[in-house]
């Protein structure tokens, strides 16, 4: 985690997911704030709940992984192509672009 360190102002909010979420909370306490969500898909619904409260400017939702995840997913792809369609049936999804 250390190596991420210089990027931690630039986060507004983590979610954490996953058998490391506690290793990641220890070392964001106090610097990022956090939400502990267990999985992608419940972090991806706190994410995009707080994206539409935002009122610093628009809103971001970045999946970034900082670890594997063989806990929930059996590759990265896997985890990415999850994350691509539950961002997709997100309400408001008919905005994004073709990446997302």
């Amino acid at each position: 985690m250390a190596p991420l360190a210089p990027y931690f102002e630039h986060i507004r909010h983590a979610f954490l997911i996953g058998e490391a979420t506690e290793l990641f909370a220890s070392q964001l306490e106090g610097k990022v704030k956090y939400s502990r969500c267990g999985d992608l898909q419940s972090a991806l619904s706190a994410a995009h709940e707080r994206a539409g409260r935002e009122t610093q400017g628009p809103a971001v939702v970045l999946l970034s992984p900082a670890c594997a995840s063989w806990d929930q997913w059996k590759s990265y792809e896997h985890r990415g192509d999850a994350f691509r369609t539950m961002a997709r049936a997100l309400p408001g999804a008919q905005s994004l672009g073709s990446t997302a």
